[in-house]
């Protein structure tokens, strides 16, 4: 069970569980918020292409940029695919 304040009184809240006393604010909707990436070393990324992505037909269509920008979000996520190590990949057992 939760409620949300209609009023927004002072600040946009809500309420979970029979509590009504207890409110949790809402983040401001325009609120920035920053986020740094650190970039895997261009070794390990270029050892990844090399290793994992040597057989991998990439599309011609895409611009340099945009290569790079693939190549870095397989290597972010490189734990999904199969390898002789794990050959169905990341497989996840509850």
């Amino acid at each position: 069970m939760y409620g949300i304040d209609v009023h927004n009184s002072k600040d946009r809240c809500f309420t979970i569980g029979e509590n009504k006393h207890q409110k949790f604010a809402f983040l401001p909707f325009m609120r920035q918020i920053t986020v740094n990436k650190v970039s895997p070393v261009k070794s390990e990324l270029e050892k990844f292409n090399s290793e994992q992505l040597n057989e991998a037909e990439i599309s011609f269509h895409l611009t340099d940029k945009q290569e790079d920008e693939l190549s870095s979000l397989l290597y972010d996520h490189k734990e999904a695919f199969s390898s002789d190590k794990e050959p169905l990949g990341a497989t996840f057992w509850s």
